[in-house]
């Protein structure tokens, strides 16, 4: 449990940053991301700064990578339809043969509001574990100075 939920917590970080590759953007603040699977709910907070929207996304997503093996060795497919980013990810996680699949939605509501669903397979020394999160990200108000 402890590394599925480790898997978890990168995911939700990295793949919202790859998947903010078009509009709409986010409005600079506070925010708030409230992820809940397998019947837990965790919550974490983020300052997302005038500069970094400024900057894009994209170098915002540069500035995650390489912190772990995850964002090293997994590839990324998505697309938007409208206000709806839908993605897939294929990840190797180690020299062990641990892989994760990863199939979800993103739902931009607001510049201050977005909800995701993800699915995932992880395979373990070749036993699946299947994993389903939803986050709530929404801005909660202005960054502490």
């Amino acid at each position: 449990m402890k590394s599925m939920t480790k898997i978890a917590g990168v995911l939700a970080f990295f793949v919202p940053a790859a998947a903010f590759a078009a509009p709409p953007q986010m409005e600079p603040g506070l925010w708030q991301r409230t992820m809940t699977m397998q019947g837990r709910t965790f919550s974490h907070q983020d300052c997302v700064t005038p500069d970094m929207v400024k900057q894009g996304v994209e170098k915002m997503a540069e500035a995650r990578k390489g912190k772990g093996e995850m964002e090293k060795n997994c590839t990324h497919d998505g697309s938007w339809s409208g206000n709806v980013y839908s993605f897939e990810s294929d990840c190797k996680m180690g020299d062990n043969g641990t892989t994760m699949k990863m199939k979800g939605t993103m739902t931009f509501e607001s510049p201050t509001h977005f909800t995701q669903v993800m699915n995932s397979t992880t395979m373990i020394e070749g036993q699946p574990h299947e994993m389903a999160m939803t986050i709530d990200h929404k801005r909660v108000g202005d960054c502490a100075k």
